[in-house]
């Protein structure tokens, strides 16, 4: 009887726990439906401002009056913003603080700006007071060199400081640790033409991050578009729009660029300073013997579709009241394959 009591409470204070979760977890989905609602709410006026002022730019040649109504419009977006709560850090002339700031070089300066922050790139904010994003500052400062650096110079930079901070030399040493990975970090971007010049414009939004272009944990945006032809068929949907054709030729003999390869290799002091050759094994694919690549049986050779040429995509032009519209489709008669 006190077993059959036991198990009969057990079940009603689980069933009460489970109802309270499931509870918790409705209550915390429309909180935040909520907030998201009245944020949206908030920033409606302002993307009004924002269309107004684009179209009067259409039409007015009066800069100074532009000029004054995108700064009432930015005001307008900063109250919006705090009033939800987001706070812009002062970090330039402020004591450093290593949980504030984020140090990217160091130079010598005088007694009023010893240990002080002297220059800022990218602003730290606070949400409800909690700490959000980190002032950053610049990948050349970091490495002490020019925009206009040659990739010797800049070379040459990053071995002396590498070798400076490398862990080897500097064991235990957490800071220095951090200093490393910082001037890897920059050089990574500086010493690539691509990163390079996403970085010079568009900072370091341009090379890092989830909404970044590319770099350390960055998005290749052509390896992206080349993935939609898989999901719609027949190539990217973006390459009528954007001057591409699509898939080049038939879908099987296409050729699709390859994302970059990064291997991680351990180094010593001296192999960094003076420079070091190293045999890696890379798996890669090698065209198959029966068909030579072109996907054809033993003994068959490839017929070329009629119906798109080999192309494996059907190209139709109209005529809209927009003017001409391109639409490319996957080839009914081949199924793409040209």
């Amino acid at each position: 009887a006190e077993v059959a009591e036991a198990k009969d409470k057990y079940i009603r204070l689980y069933s009460e726990f489970e109802n309270f979760r499931r509870r918790t977890a409705k209550e915390k989905i429309d909180t935040i439906m909520n907030a998201t609602e009245g944020l949206m709410k908030e920033l409606i006026p302002v993307l009004d401002d924002f269309e107004r002022a684009q179209k009067s730019m259409e039409t007015s040649e009066d800069v100074k009056a532009i000029k004054e109504g995108v700064d009432l419009i930015f005001n307008k977006f900063q109250k919006t913003l705090a009033s939800k709560g987001l706070k812009a850090m002062e970090s330039k002339d402020q004591v450093f603080d290593v949980e504030l700031h984020e140090c990217i070089t160091q130079f010598a300066a005088g007694d009023d700006k010893k240990g002080k922050v002297v220059d800022e790139v990218e602003k730290g904010y606070y949400l409800n007071d909690k700490l959000k994003n980190m002032a950053k500052k610049d990948y050349y400062d970091l490495l002490g060199v020019a925009k206009n650096v040659s990739a010797d110079d800049l070379k040459k930079a990053y071995r002396k400081l590498a070798i400076k901070y490398h862990p080897d030399k500097n064991p235990g040493d957490k800071e220095a640790e951090e200093k490393f990975k910082e001037i890897a970090e920059a050089y990574g971007v500086l010493s690539d033409p691509d990163k390079k010049a996403r970085y010079d414009r568009y900072g370091h939004e341009g090379v890092g991050g989830a909404s970044g272009f590319g770099g350390a944990g960055g998005v290749n945006m052509e390896d992206i578009f080349s993935q939609f032809g898989d999901i719609f068929g027949d190539g990217s949907p973006f390459g009528s729009f954007f001057g591409g054709g699509g898939r080049s030729g038939g879908g099987r003999r296409a050729v699709r660029k390859g994302s970059d390869l990064r291997i991680k290799l351990k180094l010593n002091v001296e192999e960094i300073a003076n420079g070091v050759e190293k045999k890696i094994k890379v798996k890669r694919y090698v065209a198959c013997k029966v068909c030579t690549g072109n996907g054809s049986k033993h003994g068959t050779s490839l017929q070329t579709c009629g119906t798109c040429q080999g192309s494996g995509q059907i190209r139709r032009v109209q005529q809209t009241m927009l003017g001409q519209m391109v639409t490319t489709n996957t080839c009914h008669t081949c199924n793409g394959e040209g």
